[in-house]
């Protein structure tokens, strides 16, 4: 159902933030316990993903898996920018889209004085409530970061791009460490002066970057990722 692409652009992109400010990041560090959520599967995949060889994708630089064991990663530039393939595998992506667009109640994300519209929908998860949809992020959430080492953060963001008119304007949270998970559609991720190809089921873990989603018109499908800002 979604369209992969099959070159990885790895041209410059224009540090020019959108007149338009993104959200403000929650202040209060606490330590999320680590619930075993089930995640909904299907008998037969709802979702269909073309097959594609991500070898040829975001390979700028191959780097060990020393420091971070539990997912295949590599460390793509000088502020240690790490892609991470496959933190969930094609079933359990599709499904958790499927479940996550279906279930959250979205809001209107950032307005953009610039394009005048809102960039994209989206839920704050602030990991305390217990209705079912917030449980099951937090079910993802846990399981992303015990593969990646890691299981203290501090806010969760989800974003729901609806089709390739959806953006989110370039921008960078001051002395953050993020985790960005993508389900659904294979997006453009800007992280710095680098683009990456964001699969279904991987992930991103940055600095404070610069970064965003540019418009690409010609993709019908949706995408939501979930960022996830980490306790240094």
């Amino acid at each position: 159902m979604f369209k992969n692409k099959t070159q990885q652009s790895n041209k410059d992109s224009k540090d020019n933030n959108d007149d338009s400010s993104e959200e403000d990041i929650p202040k209060n560090n606490r330590n999320i316990s680590k619930n075993n959520i089930n995640i909904p599967k299907n008998k037969k995949s709802i979702i269909k993903i073309q097959k594609t060889n991500k070898k040829s994708y975001n390979n700028n630089n191959s780097s060990s898996e020393e420091d971070i064991p539990k997912a295949k990663t590599r460390k793509t530039s000088a502020d240690k920018t790490q892609y991470f393939e496959q933190i969930f595998d094609d079933e359990t992506a599709d499904n958790a889209y499927i479940f996550l667009k279906d279930n959250i109640t979205w809001e209107d994300g950032i307005y953009s004085r610039m394009k005048r519209k809102h960039s994209r929908k989206a839920y704050y998860h602030d990991g305390q409530s217990d209705t079912t949809v917030d449980l099951f992020i937090t079910g993802l959430v846990n399981k992303a970061l015990n593969k990646i080492g890691t299981c203290t953060y501090y806010g969760v963001y989800v974003n729901y791009y609806q089709n390739g008119n959806d953006f989110c304007p370039r921008h960078s949270h001051k002395d953050t460490i993020q985790l960005v998970l993508s389900f659904g559609a294979i997006r453009t991720l800007t992280v710095g002066k680098k683009e990456y190809r964001m699969f279904p089921g991987d992930g991103i873990l940055f600095g404070s970057s610069i970064h965003g989603i540019p418009e690409e018109p010609e993709i019908e499908d949706g995408r939501i990722s979930i960022a996830i800002f980490i306790v240094k």
